[in-house]
């Protein structure tokens, strides 16, 4: 069964296995998690536009309801991970 999810910089559905996830839990930002874990995810997909939408607009800190503040080196590693894709 498929799995179809939202990306909060251009809001368009895509399947799941065709953006990034990234997992907050416990305190701790996981990207691309290869296990289930609980706790809240966002999904991005692999465009730089939706990276830039996502960073100046807050998009993470709005969908981690504001537990959790984004670190120029977390935006950095998700533009690198862009770039491998």
């Amino acid at each position: 069964m498929e799995c179809f999810r939202l990306c909060i910089g251009c809001y368009k559905i895509y399947n799941s296995k065709e953006l990034i996830k990234i997992k907050f839990n416990c305190g701790k930002l996981y990207i691309n998690p290869k296990v289930y874990l609980d706790g809240r995810s966002a999904y991005l997909c692999y465009k730089k536009d939706c990276i830039d939408i996502a960073k100046n607009k807050k998009k993470f800190e709005k969908s981690f309801k504001g537990k959790i503040k984004i670190t120029e080196d977390i935006w950095f590693f998700l533009e690198e991970v862009l770039k491998t894709s």
